[in-house]
C-alpha cells in the first residue's frame, strides 16, 4: 500500500535501545523533499503544549469557523480489509477539485468506529500531510471514554489536524455535569467542534451545555443534527453550527444562519453540494435513497457502483439489496452522470461482486461473499493471511516529521512496578498491600526472584 517514492531513515530511542526504520511515504507524489526527522519526546505520557510548533502553524479557529462546506469522507478498503490510500487519495483529489473547503476524517461516515486508533490516526496524518494545503482537515477524535478521547485528540493534533470533531459519550452515557467535564479535558487541548447526533448517542446535548462550554475559546461550534429551530437559537446566540443532515442544509443555511454543512452526499456530487449552498437544487431524491439505511452503506453502495472504490465493506456493513442499487442506477442517469464523481459509467453490481471483510487483531482477515440473496452469510468464508501493517511507519513518520512522538512506545514497552510503592517497602520495612493486578505481578515476580516460594490470593494476601 506503501509506495517508495520517497524515504527517510528515522531513528528513536525507547527504553535502552535506538531503533532504525527506512520508512516510505505514500503520498511522496505530493511532495517534493523527503522530510528530516528531528528531536521527539519519546515520553508515553507526552502532551501536546498549545505554544509548541505545531499548535502555532494550525489554522486559525477563526478560518476553521468559516468553512461552508466540509465532506465527511469515505475510507475506502482493499480486499484484504485494510485501507485503500490510493482510492481514498482520489476521493479527497476530487473532493478539492470541486471546491470542497473542509474534509472530516474518519467520522461515521467514514468508519472511525471500525478502525483500530492506529488506522485512524494514521489516516488523520496521511490526508494532513497530503492535503493540508488544499483544504481544512477535521479529525474524528470523539470516544465514550474522556481519557480515550484526551489521547485521540493529542495524537490528532500532533499530526497537523485544524480542529477535532467530538461526540458525547455514547452507550454508558453520563449526567450533563459529565458532558460538561468530558468536554472540557478536550477543549483544553485545541480547537474543538462538538457533534450532536442522538439518533446514535442515545442522549441529546442540550443547548444549556453548549452554551456553558461556549465560555472555552478552543470551540470552534457545533455540528447539530437535531433540526433547524436548534440551528436558529445557536446562531442568535453567537455560536457557530453547522447542519450534519443534507437534506436540511440549503435551508439550515439560507433560512436559519448555519455555516454551511458536513455532508455525507458530497462524497457522490460534491460540485452540486457547493451549489446547495448558494442556490436551491431538487437533490431531495438523492438524500432520500441516502439515508434509507444507516449511514454509510447506501454510500459505500453507491460509490462502489460508480467505480470509485473497491467493492470491500467492513462488518457489520453489508451493501444495499439489488432492488436498491438499481434504483441508484436509476437515479444517477436522471440526475445526469456528469454531476457525481469518478469517470467510470455506473453499474448495477451483483452480489457476487461484493466482498465483506473483518480483520482480526490486524494479522488476519476473513472475506466473504454476499449469499444469493443480497445479504452476507457465513456459508463462504475464505480465510487469508494478511501481510504485516504499514500503516505503523507511516504513522511514526508523521510523529516524527512533527517532531512528536505521541506513545507509540505504549504497546511496545512492558509495564514495570511502581516505584514508589517498592521505595516505601525498602526504606519503611513493611508491606504494602497491593491494591490492583498489577500490584499482585510485580510483588509476585519479587518475591519469585528472592526464592520464597509462595501463592498470592485473589485478596491480594500472600499465602505461605
Amino acid at each position: 500500500m506503501l509506495k517508495n517514492h520517497c524515504s527517510c531513515f528515522m531513528s528513536f530511542t525507547g527504553p535502552g535501545s535506538v531503533f532504525f526504520r527506512s520508512v516510505a511515504s505514500s503520498c511522496s507524489k505530493r511532495r517534493s523533499i523527503c522530510w528530516k526527522p528531528p528531536q521527539a519526546s519519546s515520553s508515553i505520557d507526552f502532551h501536546l503544549s498549545m505554544s509548541s510548533s505545531v499548535g502555532k502553524s494550525r489554522t486559525s479557529i477563526e478560518e476553521t469557523r468559516s468553512l461552508r462546506l466540509i465532506t465527511a469522507v469515505k475510507t475506502p478498503y482493499l480486499p484484504n480489509g485494510k485501507i485503500d490510500l490510493d482510492a481514498y487519495d482520489n476521493l479527497v483529489d476530487m473532493q478539492i477539485a470541486n471546491g470542497i473547503e473542509g474534509i472530516l476524517v474518519a467520522g461515521s461516515t467514514g468508519e472511525g468506529q471500525l478502525m483500530t486508533w492506529s488506522e485512524q490516526i494514521m489516516l488523520i496524518a496521511h490526508t494532513v500531510n497530503c492535503f493540508r494545503d488544499k483544504v481544512k482537515v477535521v479529525g474524528n477524535a470523539g470516544s465514550n471514554c474522556t481519557s480515550e478521547a484526551i489521547k485521540a485528540t493529542e495524537r490528532g493534533f500532533a499530526v497537523g489536524m485544524n480542529a477535532a470533531l467530538h461526540i458525547n459519550p455514547y452507550y454508558g452515557k453520563t449526567s450533563l455535569d459529565g458532558l460538561i467535564a468530558h468536554y472540557n479535558s478536550v477543549l483544553a487541548i485545541g480547537p474543538i467542534i462538538i457533534y450532536n447526533i442522538p439518533t446514535r448517542t442515545n442522549q441529546d446535548i442540550p443547548p444549556s451545555v453548549v452554551q456553558t462550554l461556549g465560555q472555552s475559546s478552543n470551540l470552534v461550534g457545533v455540528k447539530e443534527c437535531v433540526g433547524t429551530e436548534r440551528i436558529k437559537q445557536y446562531t442568535d446566540e453567537g455560536i457557530v453550527v453547522w447542519t450534519g443532515i443534507d437534506k436540511i442544509s440549503h435551508d439550515a443555511r439560507w433560512d436559519f444562519g448555519a455555516v454551511g454543512v458536513q455532508s455525507v452526499a458530497g462524497n457522490l456530487v460534491p460540485g452540486l453540494m457547493r451549489e446547495l449552498m448558494f442556490e436551491s437544487k431538487n437533490l431531495i431524491p438523492l438524500f432520500d435513497w441516502l439515508s434509507q439505511e444507516p449511514i454509510p452503506i447506501a454510500l459505500n453502495t453507491a460509490l462502489a457502483q460508480l467505480g470509485v472504490i473497491k467493492p470491500v465493506f467492513r462488518l457489520p456493513y453489508v451493501p444495499l439489496p439489488v432492488d436498491k442499487r438499481i434504483e441508484f442506477v436509476n437515479l444517477v442517469k436522471k440526475m445526469g452522470r456528469d454531476h457525481f464523481v469518478g469517470e467510470k459509467d455506473v453499474q448495477v453490481l451483483d452480489d457476487d461482486d461484493f466482498i465483506i471483510t473483518k480483520v482480526n487483531g490486524g494479522r488476519r482477515s476473513v472475506k466473504e461473499r454476499l449469499n444469493g440473496n443480497g445479504t452476507s452469510g457465513l456459508t463462504r468464508l475464505h480465510y487469508k493471511k494478511a501481510k504485516p501493517s504499514t500503516l505503523l511507519f507511516e504513522l511514526v513518520l508523521s510523529y516524527y516529521s512533527r517532531g512528536i512522538m505521541v506513545g507509540m512506545i505504549m504497546e511496545f514497552r512492558s509495564k514495570s512496578c511502581r516505584d514508589e510503592r517498592l521505595q516505601i517497602e525498602s526504606n519503611g520495612g513493611g508491606k504494602v498491600a497491593p491494591t490492583s493486578m498489577q500490584d499482585l505481578r510485580c510483588q509476585s515476580a519479587k518475591n519469585a526472584s528472592s526464592g520464597r516460594a509462595h501463592q498470592i490470593g485473589s485478596t491480594g494476601k500472600e499465602v505461605k
